[in-house]
């Protein structure tokens, strides 16, 4: 079968959305599909990209046997809800003659954000007399509203419009939590056309080593107490929260946050540790694949805080990677949310408020308290995303739904 896998993000970029799509494509392209990668030029999470694509409208290069079409995107210095709008557009017109000039394939699959990635689809499919699914990593709109982002009225009916649009072309809509599902059937989309296709974690690979490892040795974090927050360093995820933990915390020596990545809220966030003064929190980049394991191991607890305002159908993939690697994590999540759920059915770790200081504070020290605990917590997350979440059954159920809805 020839597919097209059509997405803003892939490799090289490390994190978020790009590990996903490229797992994706390497699984299929393993099996025998033919399969051709349509992205932009990497970019995130530092918003730069990268020099060798500079000054470019396409690029063409082969990663892993597998044909890559790269194509303009504009990444701004400064993000802001205009700026973001500008980035997509420049990628879905991009993409669109990228496309265009291509023979037609069995099936696309579409990964979004952008959402309206998912018009540029259906017109290509249309013309060409193909299929594609639609894979949703975030529901954009929702997010967009929730976070204040987009508040005209009509803007927002004309983009739930299209969502509605799209998701009804589409040969099927795949989520990435329960709770998207039920989200869409909201909007009155069949659930018989929703396929549950979360997000996986390599568990041969991110598996548990020893607390002290290379990583802390490196960083020079000796026997410290590691609180650990890794990710993508945006708006959404609340991490203000973490400084004002290291702020109740700075008179404990024994105590070092640790906050690994990039995005577009590292400079205020550094602004914030700076008028803090705080001398008990390290800011490092975003690791290589190689050192995630290490790094993850070497965690006393690891933390996911979340915006109250997203937190119900998002699943931070994040969590996943902590518990291959037997991590507690203590996360502020809505009850009832998808990470809520996730957390407290295996028992992996301690559910607060979403942006309460003090309920993340207590959790942590309870967790600094009780090494038992930890060790129960981890052991109980490894189990469960080794039976719920491994890369190999997720992507074979996957693999197993295409041949069902294109045959």
């Amino acid at each position: 079968m020839k597919v097209y896998i059509l997405g803003i993000n892939f490799y090289p970029e490390l994190t978020g959305i790009a590990v996903y799509n490229t797992e994706m494509c390497e699984y299929l392209a393993n099996l025998g599909y033919k399969v051709t990668v349509f992205t932009a030029f990497p970019y995130y999470p530092h918003w730069k990209v990268e020099r060798k694509y500079r000054w470019k409208f396409s690029f063409n290069e082969i990663y892993n046997n597998i044909p890559v079409k790269r194509s303009f995107v504009y990444v701004p210095k400064r993000v802001t809800t205009l700026k973001r709008i500008f980035h997509e557009v420049s990628f879905i017109f991009s993409s669109f003659i990228r496309l265009m000039f291509s023979s037609p394939p069995d099936l696309l699959i579409n990964v979004s954000p952008p959402l309206l990635l998912g018009i540029s689809s259906y017109i290509f499919c249309k013309i060409k007399k193909t299929s594609f699914i639609f894979h949703i990593q975030d529901l954009q709109p929702d997010t967009a509203v929730q976070l204040g982002m987009i508040k005209h009225r009509i803007i927002l009916a004309f983009l739930y419009k299209i969502e509605k649009f799209i998701y009804k072309k589409a040969l099927m809509v795949s989520v990435i939590s329960k709770k998207m599902k039920e989200k869409i059937v909201a909007k009155g989309i069949e659930p018989e056309k929703i396929f549950f296709f979360p997000n996986w974690v390599d568990t041969e690979y991110l598996q548990p080593l020893p607390r002290i490892n290379k990583f802390r040795k490196i960083n020079n974090l000796e026997d410290k107490f590691v609180v650990l927050y890794s990710g993508n360093l945006g708006v959404k995820q609340g991490l203000d929260t973490i400084l004002e933990v290291a702020a109740m915390t700075k008179n404990n020596e024994n105590i070092i946050h640790i906050v690994v990545g990039d995005g577009v809220y590292k400079k205020k966030l550094i602004k914030k540790y700076e008028s803090l003064k705080l001398k008990n929190v390290l800011f490092l980049p975003v690791q290589s694949k190689e050192m995630l394991p290490y790094m993850l191991s070497a965690a006393d607890v690891c933390l996911i805080p979340q915006q109250k305002v997203v937190t119900d159908v998002v699943m931070p993939s994040k969590l996943l990677g902590i518990m291959a690697c037997g991590r507690p994590v203590v996360a502020g999540a809505n009850i009832g949310s998808e990470l809520c759920n996730v957390i407290n059915g295996p028992g992996c770790g301690i559910v607060v408020e979403p942006e309460n200081t003090e309920q993340m504070l207590n959790a942590i020290m309870e967790m600094y308290r009780n090494s038992e605990k930890r060790e129960e917590y981890g052991r109980k997350g490894r189990e469960y995303v080794i039976r719920h979440f491994s890369k190999m059954g997720i992507l074979r159920s996957f693999e197993e739904k295409i041949r069902e809805v294109v045959c």
